[in-house]
């Protein structure tokens, strides 16, 4: 799917189970931010997908975020995560680096929360792992 397809898709306004979802704190940036990921071809890519082992195996520090309905992407750390949900509100938001467990699935050696844009709670994290456990990307720790 090109960046162009991907973009006009937007974003279900569902929120995902009950949890609390955070708002982009700088949306005048949005634009910009977007131009710039295009411009350097990155995307979201979800774990689920061949181009995911690519990007875990490029070894470069990835971001990630959940969506409104609970989806989990992932980008290089070049780009903001307010790329990885449009500019909309996520149910979290963070820093990660995993690796392949030689089972056909990831293991978490470091995982956080922070995000300037959406500056999401501790709670938000342990939320998260749930949805990262079920994409078979469980934790070391």
């Amino acid at each position: 799917m090109s960046f162009e397809d991907w973009l006009a898709e937007g974003m279900p306004d569902e929120q995902h189970s009950n949890n609390v979802s955070f708002s982009n704190q700088q949306p005048e940036k949005l634009a910009d931010e977007i131009a710039y990921a295009e411009s350097i071809g990155v995307r979201p890519i979800g774990p689920n997908v061949p181009d995911f082992e690519k990007l875990v195996d490029s070894g470069v520090p990835l971001i990630w975020a959940i969506d409104k309905s609970g989806n989990l992407v992932f980008a290089p750390d070049t780009v903001n995560h307010s790329v990885l949900v449009k500019g909309e509100s996520d149910l979290g938001a963070g820093e990660i680096n995993l690796v392949p467990d030689g089972e056909g699935g990831y293991v978490i050696l470091t995982i956080n929360n922070q995000s300037g844009h959406y500056k999401p709670s501790s709670e938000s994290l342990e939320a998260a792992i749930e949805i990262f456990e079920s994409s078979n990307i469980r934790r070391s720790f």
